[in-house]
């Protein structure tokens, strides 16, 4: 893999990784009723 691939790779984990922290986040918050962010 070139340095721009793994680049690309590394950049999609971690927006993926942030994007499954989002849901797990909102489910928390929806269940407890809690929410304040934003």
């Amino acid at each position: 893999m070139t340095v721009d691939g793994s680049r690309v790779f590394s950049q999609q984990s971690t927006v993926n990784s942030q994007q499954s922290t989002t849901l797990m986040w909102n489910q928390y918050c929806s269940v407890k009723k809690i929410c304040r962010l934003g």
